[in-house]
């Protein structure tokens, strides 16, 4: 569906906005940019669980600490401020300092020699990211009218399928010239190792592309004046609604267990259980999970759209059961019964299409929240994705390969009962919420915003 764009200065970003802003696309490619370079630093840690393993002496559940609690918790800690800032002050100023931030940090990591410096720079790369969601969605509701926000959304939302593959197949092939690359002597900085240096080649392209979110208009002031838009006035809408936001909160945390215990412990497995090295599966499951992953992140907001246009009440809810569904069985198959790899890659797939709940999220918390506080409310989704997502899916595949089994070649087990329980308890509670849900979109959307 394209609209035609008013001219700039035509342009009021009233809340019953009917036509997009003419900066629209561009500020979406800039921030999809960003949301790439998010997860490729996010990411690239899991093509080098076995070599940090070797060079710093850490356990399974160590790495999963790398992978979750290190990111998760500075980034939950941040985000709501962020959000809350994201509401008031200059977005592009807050994405630009974040970006800035969490670059940084990647290269710091490629400078830690023990466990608890590396959780240190990993701890920073949180602060930064959690700038950037809050303040990036709710640009574009400020850009994008109504029926073109959830598309917009998908499109932003594939930058973690394209920074998340890309993190596989390029950083595959990176670890892979790294360690060919050996011991390697840097001016300032002295000798580094391999994985080290993946870091510090990570690191830089951010920095770079920061400058970029300038090019984009400054959204803070088309926002309304606050009225109801006080603390008070959020809390208020919290309790009224909380059914609509609990069972979206929970729901979230659990499709991200889902996420982050596959795709945190998919490359483990491929190396441990089935002999893939780092350029295999960077050329394998790399490939995989950024195809399905643009299909999954794209087609959801479509579909979104193509929902409620034909008066499906609570289009979001009805994908997000749709997605535990596929994606709990599919991660199932794969990492417990399939009998090769090539079937392996074809469930992977499946749960890539599947699993990308960013994109109903975020529409279901556009559609039902007030103008006012959307900010905050897309930190708190980002605090029940991160928080309970990020550090019990690494945590608790690596519990069970650790102390359960005892057995790192058991790690794909560990993920297929991880997933199998999940995702019936997102289902649940998805169907819990269900009417509450509906009930708030439709107060907002008779609202006008």
């Amino acid at each position: 569906m394209v609209l035609a764009a008013a001219s700039e200065s035509e342009f009021s970003g009233h809340p019953g906005l009917q036509t997009r802003h003419p900066r629209a696309i561009l500020t979406l490619g800039i921030l999809l940019v960003f949301t790439i370079l998010s997860y490729v630093d996010r990411m690239v840690l899991v093509l080098l669980i076995d070599p940090i393993k070797r060079s710093l002496l850490i356990s399974d559940v160590q790495v999963s600490l790398l992978q979750g609690l290190a990111f998760a918790l500075c980034f939950s800690i941040a985000g709501l401020p962020l959000g809350w800032l994201a509401d008031r002050f200059s977005r592009r100023w807050i994405i630009y300092c974040g970006i800035t931030a969490w670059s940084f940090a990647t290269a710091a990591g490629g400078l830690a020699s023990s466990f608890g410096e590396l959780f240190l720079a990993r701890f920073c790369v949180g602060v930064g990211e959690a700038a950037l969601a809050p303040a990036a969605y709710t640009m574009l509701a400020d850009l994008f009218p109504r029926r073109q926000l959830a598309a917009a959304t998908g499109v932003l939302a594939t930058g973690g399928a394209i920074g998340g593959g890309s993190a596989v197949l390029a950083g595959g092939l990176v670890v892979a010239w790294a360690e060919q690359a050996g011991m390697v002597t840097l001016p300032l900085i002295g000798t580094v190792q391999p994985w080290q240096l993946v870091f510090l080649s990570f690191g830089v392209p951010g920095i770079l592309a920061a400058f970029l979110i300038f090019l984009a208009p400054e959204t803070r002031h088309m926002a309304p004046p606050s009225q109801g838009g006080t603390e008070a006035g959020f809390g208020s809408w919290l309790s009224a609604n909380r059914l609509f936001v609990s069972t979206l909160v929970v729901g979230t945390g659990g499709l991200g267990i889902l996420a982050y215990a596959v795709t945190n412990w998919t490359p483990a497995y491929l190396s441990r259980a089935l002999g893939l090295d780092p350029r295999e599966i960077g050329l394998t499951l790399g490939l995989v999970q950024l195809f399905a992953g643009i299909v999954g992140f794209a087609g959801s907001g479509v579909l979104i759209d193509w929902l409620t246009a034909r008066n499906l009440r609570n289009a979001t809810y009805s994908y997000l059961i749709a997605s535990a569904v596929v994606s709990g069985a599919m991660a199932v198959i794969a990492f417990a019964f399939a009998p090769s790899l090539t079937v392996v890659m074809i469930c992977l797939g499946l749960f890539h299409m599947a699993i990308p709940f960013t994109t109903a999220m975020i529409a279901g918390v556009q559609a039902g929240t007030p103008r006012a506080y959307r900010g905050r409310m897309i930190a708190i989704m980002n605090l029940a994705a991160s928080l309970v997502g990020m550090i019990l899916g690494p945590w608790s595949v690596a519990m069970l390969t650790d102390h359960v089994f005892v057995d790192p070649a058991k790690v794909g087990l560990s993920v297929a009962i991880v997933c199998g329980v999940t995702a019936p308890i997102c289902v649940l509670i998805y169907l819990a919420g269900f009417r509450s849900a509906a009930r708030a979109m439709d107060s907002v959307r008779k609202s006008g915003e």
